[in-house]
């Protein structure tokens, strides 16, 4: 499995997150909820690389089982990925990082369809933050039926 996120670059250079996964050559996605939300978007401010963003939130990292890097346990999805490629992005002040997804964490108050790998969405409500300040959260969530192959995943 591959995952792909997007780092935006300040003008001063690389954020923290950029720089740690060039060094490890690992990286977690921490997949937040909307209970996050306000924890997520304070560690999103313009620290300088002298302050440990999650600690001045108050979140409590955890060590990786798998990749040599930290996350939040508190978020209900984890993908601990190693560093696969990196795009850079100049024209959009952006790298994208690709990872290969090495192990996943999911909390245990969430259920899985039934029959399938995937999480049922009404009891994991992802935020995704878009650019700044802005984030999207799911709406209303519709199962639709395919023809074909049979296949409806």
């Amino acid at each position: 499995m591959l995952v792909g996120v997007s780092i935006g670059l300040r003008s001063t250079g690389p954020k923290d997150t950029l720089r740690n996964l060039r060094r490890t050559g690992a990286f977690c996605v921490n997949v937040v909820g909307e209970s996050q939300l306000d924890a997520m978007n304070e560690t999103a401010a313009d620290f300088g690389p002298e302050v440990d963003e999650a600690s001045h939130v108050g979140l409590d990292l955890a060590a990786a089982t798998v990749v040599d890097a930290p996350y939040v346990p508190e978020a209900p999805a984890v993908l601990e990925c190693s560093l696969y490629r990196e795009l850079e992005l100049p024209e959009a002040s952006a790298d994208f990082v690709v990872g290969r997804v090495e192990a996943v964490h999911l909390s245990p108050e969430l259920r899985m369809l039934p029959g399938t790998r995937y999480v049922d969405p009404q009891t994991f409500r992802p935020v995704g933050r878009l650019h700044g300040r802005a984030y999207g959260m799911l709406g209303e969530v519709r199962f639709l039926h395919r023809g074909g192959s049979g296949d409806d995943s």
